[in-house]
């Protein structure tokens, strides 16, 4: 029994794998094909509306939802996190880890360090920064929430961008 069960999982993932090369080779000229029975359907109004709403929902508003969370997480860490004193030793710009470097000491007298991906206000280094702890979970204070306050702004200006060029396009469809 278990030789026909492995044959039958050999044999699916054998399919799979090659619906899946299939599509991955061809995606391009799938995509394009798409479009021209989608433009061949619809208008070019109908079109650009499809395009901006599938771009204001997919790449703006989730990243919107996840910014705006990370925002409250920091916030929330900022005001029922331990609050320490760190040395920031200077910005290091690595391939995969840039930032400034931070050097602390928690509650147990250990010495921590980590980079933190932040804007910062001074320039002059060495400085003195508050890193705020809460389970687990580190950020710089303001100049963390600064960072994602920007960044939820602006997924959130493209997405009421891409949602009233929509709306606009569809209202002119409709009733005009």
């Amino acid at each position: 029994m278990t030789v026909m069960k492995n044959f039958f999982k050999f044999l699916y993932e054998f399919i799979r794998w090659i619906i899946v090369s299939v599509l991955y080779v061809f995606r391009i000229p799938l995509a394009i094909v798409g479009i021209a029975l989608l433009v061949g359907i619809f208008s070019k109004q109908a079109m650009g509306c499809i395009l901006f709403f599938g771009f204001g929902v997919v790449v703006m508003a989730i990243p919107a939802v996840f910014t705006g969370k990370t925002l409250v997480k920091n916030i929330i860490i900022i005001q029922k996190g331990e609050k320490f004193s760190g040395t920031c030793t200077g910005y290091k710009l690595e391939r995969w880890n840039c930032g400034h470097d931070v050097c602390w000491v928690d509650e147990n007298n250990i010495k921590l360090h980590r980079r933190f991906d932040v804007p910062m206000i001074k320039f002059k280094y060495p400085c003195q920064v508050n890193v705020y702890s809460l389970n687990h979970s580190v950020n710089l204070g303001i100049f963390t929430v600064i960072k994602d306050i920007l960044c939820f702004v602006a997924c959130l200006v493209l997405w009421v961008f891409c949602v009233i060029i929509t709306t606009g396009t569809i209202y002119n469809i409709l009733f005009v």
